[in-house]
């Protein structure tokens, strides 16, 4: 399964940290330029992550990986660009976050043919040059799994949640009166998802309602225009679910 966890965070990261709004908004407009820039960094984030398998595994894995990514990113562009109701982009970005990840599931079970692929002795002997004495075999055996998962969760959870979010809050931006600059609101919430993900992992459920109650304070005032204030709770309490959802994750990922 560790092929598959690489291949997931790979493409989190390049869909979510690495991808800017320049890139989707080209994508959506169909602009070839966008497609490769995007395929690229995937191909690097996979072929990073999974070269420890070996070279020639790791590179047709990401070939395989960058290409069918860029397909369903094509077919998905082709079927948003008709669509007018904001609502509905919501149902396509989760539909195609769900076929991303079936066909990693596919691709991660063809090339290891159902069994579980082990880090290449070669690729292991020349990091041990450079990091004499470190045993990497152990370190791949217990903690590399779990590394992997809880560093998806977290993606996911902060810049995934980040775009979502947005798309739950496109669909009230008529509701919206609020002035402050798009990027602020995007890191305050990538922020306020991160310290409710680590409180709900630790066990601190009860610390959640001090992180929102600070925030609530700093718009105490705007609170009282009810445009807002509708637009502020669907907001808070859709990156509070999505955090409560991944902190729950890493509690079972133990």
């Amino acid at each position: 399964m560790t092929l598959l966890w690489m291949g997931i965070l790979a493409q989190v990261l390049a869909d979510f940290v690495l991808q800017t709004d320049r890139l989707v908004k080209m994508k959506a407009a169909i602009k070839w330029r966008a497609f490769l820039e995007h395929g690229l960094a995937l191909f690097l984030c996979t072929f990073v992550l999974t070269h420890l398998y070996g070279i020639k595994l790791a590179l047709s894995f990401s070939t395989a990986a960058a290409s069918v990514h860029l397909l369903i990113d094509y077919l998905k562009s082709l079927v948003t660009k008709r669509i007018r109701r904001k609502s509905s982009h919501i149902i396509a970005f989760v539909l195609d976050q769900l076929i991303h990840l079936y066909a990693l599931f596919l691709l991660s079970f063809l090339f290891t043919s159902g069994f579980t692929v082990k880090p290449d002795e070669t690729v292991l002997a020349l990091y041990l040059t450079c990091f004499p004495g470190i045993n990497l075999s152990d370190l791949f055996n217990r903690y590399w799994d779990k590394t992997v998962i809880v560093s998806i969760i977290f993606v996911y959870v902060l810049f995934g949640g980040a775009v979502l979010n947005r798309l739950f809050l496109n669909c009230m931006s008529d509701l919206s009166k609020d002035n402050a600059s798009p990027n602020i609101g995007k890191w305050i919430g990538i922020l306020e998802r991160a310290i409710i993900l680590v409180l709900i992992a630790s066990d601190n459920v009860t610390a959640v309602a001090m992180v929102l109650t600070a925030k609530s304070i700093a718009r105490f005032r705007q609170l009282n225009q009810r445009d807002f204030a509708e637009y502020y709770l669907v907001g808070t309490l859709i990156s509070t679910v999505l955090a409560f959802i991944g902190g729950l994750a890493l509690r079972a990922s133990r």
